[in-house]
């Protein structure tokens, strides 16, 4: 998996965590992702810090899973051009952008139902 720059999980019967600290987290740590999608997938829990920090991933596709939370300050990767979080339990964008994110050219949140407040 040394080469491997893209995984698409989209749409198959994965389940579980991707948080901190998780087996997938040790799985594709060293991988040199430039594009991940989890879309329509099952997995859970906050969304993962250690792929918005991942050296060189340029998109992230976690639409349709059940990542909730709020969605950690990313601004120090400046290689994620997409973030797609459409239809997921995403509940705030907290303090996400408030800094400029350099490489940021696409952001989904369709379907997001934030809190107010």
């Amino acid at each position: 998996l040394r080469s491997l720059e893209i995984l698409d999980l989209a749409d198959t019967m994965i389940d579980g965590s991707w948080a901190d600290g998780s087996p997938m987290q040790r799985a594709f740590a060293k991988v040199p992702l430039r594009e991940i999608s989890l879309a329509n997938t099952r997995v859970s829990g906050d969304v993962p810090r250690w792929l918005l920090n991942k050296p060189g991933l340029r998109s992230i596709n976690l639409s349709g899973t059940h990542i909730t939370g709020v969605i950690p300050d990313f601004s120090q990767n400046s290689d994620i051009a997409l973030l797609d979080v459409a239809f997921t339990r995403i509940t705030s964008i907290g303090e996400t952008f408030s800094r400029p994110h350099a490489s940021l050219t696409a952001l989904s949140l369709s379907g997001c139902r934030f809190l107010e407040g």
